[in-house]
């Protein structure tokens, strides 16, 4: 199956971990919630919508009452290419299975109590490095970066340990851009030290990680191990200390935002810079590239370049650009 994260990559040889699906369901006897966290890059609002019309048709969740969230692994499979019929087939068996996995959990529920703490860790560094005038994928020991690292920790009325939710702020890259083994990187690897350490189901939630690239990046699985572990124990240590308390009810809120597109100052720079991705593709495959990353690239940003100049001619409003 094509795999999804960086070009030039040819599709998955082998797998080397499995993704998952983890669900987490709440209700307080009137309101109902359901968040599910996903081993995927991304998935688009049409594909967002049909799942979540799914498990709700399966659960009588509201779909508004229903998050998904991908882990952001850059070692998964394609969901949002059409017409190839791998993907087309992991599309639609994905949506079925998380509405079943999304039911079990809703009939598992059990009364519960929770707790909330937070923590840091040092395993993401800033990606935007100036290097000889330029800004460079990299690293920038200076930038930005938020360390924290968040949980949830549910236990049952009782007292016994039910689950732990993780959040953490990193793009999960640490095996480079030429891994094509199957992988939930280090997000996966971190959720399995709490599970064995905890004794609970744990749920991965990416954050914001905008420029944030982990310290370790090579064509090794032994990167996303160790940055698990160490981002694992981490959230242990912050789940052995948290309080529980009771919770007496559950809120949901979600929007939907648009953002205006970036029009590149004026047409005229936006038609010179279609000119210069123009000749730089050109030159790339006169060379003969076919399927690198900097040609991808090129051409992804000339898809929006010309975009932006049919929005000016058409006076047409852009939902979103990326370059």
């Amino acid at each position: 199956i094509p795999m999804v994260g960086f070009a030039g990559r040819d599709a998955a040889a082998a797998v080397h971990d499995p993704l998952e699906a983890t669900v987490l369901a709440a209700s307080d006897g009137d309101d109902q919630l359901l968040i599910v966290s996903l081993d995927l890059l991304q998935l688009t609002a049409e594909s967002v919508a049909c799942i979540r019309q799914k498990i709700s048709t399966a659960t009588g969740v509201a779909p508004t009452s229903i998050a998904l969230a991908c882990s952001h692994t850059h070692y998964g499979p394609s969901v949002n290419d059409h017409d190839v019929d791998l993907v087309d087939s992991y599309r639609t068996h994905l949506s079925h299975v998380l509405a079943g996995v999304c039911r079990e959990a809703m009939d598992r529920c059990q009364p519960a109590r929770m707790g909330v703490d937070w923590g840091a860790s040092d395993i993401g560094i800033n990606r935007r490095e100036l290097r000889d005038s330029r800004i460079v994928l990299g690293q920038n020991p200076s930038g930005p970066v938020d360390r924290s690292v968040g949980i949830a920790r549910i236990d049952h009325a009782n007292g016994q340990p039910i689950a732990t939710v993780l959040n953490f702020a990193c793009h999960p890259v640490s095996l480079g851009g030429r891994m094509a083994e199957i992988s939930a990187g280090f997000p996966g690897k971190a959720r399995r030290v709490v599970e064995e350490m905890t004794g609970t189901l744990s749920l991965y939630l990416q954050g914001a990680c905008g420029d944030v690239n982990p310290i370790r990046m090579e064509h090794d699985h032994d990167a996303a191990r160790s940055l698990g572990v160490r981002l694992g124990c981490e959230a242990t240590r912050i789940w052995e200390t948290i309080q529980v308390q009771d919770v007496h009810s559950v809120a949901f809120a979600s929007k939907t935002i648009h953002l205006p597109g970036y029009r590149y100052d004026s047409q005229t720079n936006a038609e010179n810079l279609q000119q210069e991705l123009l000749r730089d593709i050109a030159v790339r495959e006169k060379e003969g590239e076919q399927n690198s990353g900097p040609l991808w690239w090129a051409r992804h940003r000339l898809e929006h370049v010309e975009a932006a100049i049919v929005s000016w001619q058409t006076d047409e409003a852009l939902s979103a650009v990326e370059c």
